[in-house]
């Protein structure tokens, strides 16, 4: 009897540590996979490659068109100081 529930915790035990070893072989290509969109993006974008320096970018970039479509409105005071916002948060990231 203690033999056949044996065999019963060695299986469960592989099959667990099978799942183990499936679910960090998939977050580990995932989270492979994010630091080379991460890595490629920085690079596009001329920033660093930390996840801190591509929001800001992206954050700069949003600034610079909300300053460029009031501009376009006629609302030139606004606009340019978008614009300035937008332009010194890009300067700040990038290299």
């Amino acid at each position: 009897m203690h033999d056949f529930f044996a065999q019963i915790g060695a299986a469960i035990g592989a099959v667990l540590r099978t799942l183990i070893e499936l679910f960090q072989a998939l977050f580990s290509s995932v989270g492979d996979s994010f630091k080379g969109f991460a890595g490629g993006l920085g690079d596009e974008l001329g920033v660093g490659h930390s996840i801190f320096s591509i929001v800001i970018a992206i954050i700069g970039i949003a600034l610079v068109i909300k300053g460029i479509r009031q501009l376009i409105g006629k609302a030139f005071i606004g606009g340019i100081i978008w614009l300035l916002i937008g332009v010194s948060l890009l300067g700040f990231v990038t290299h």
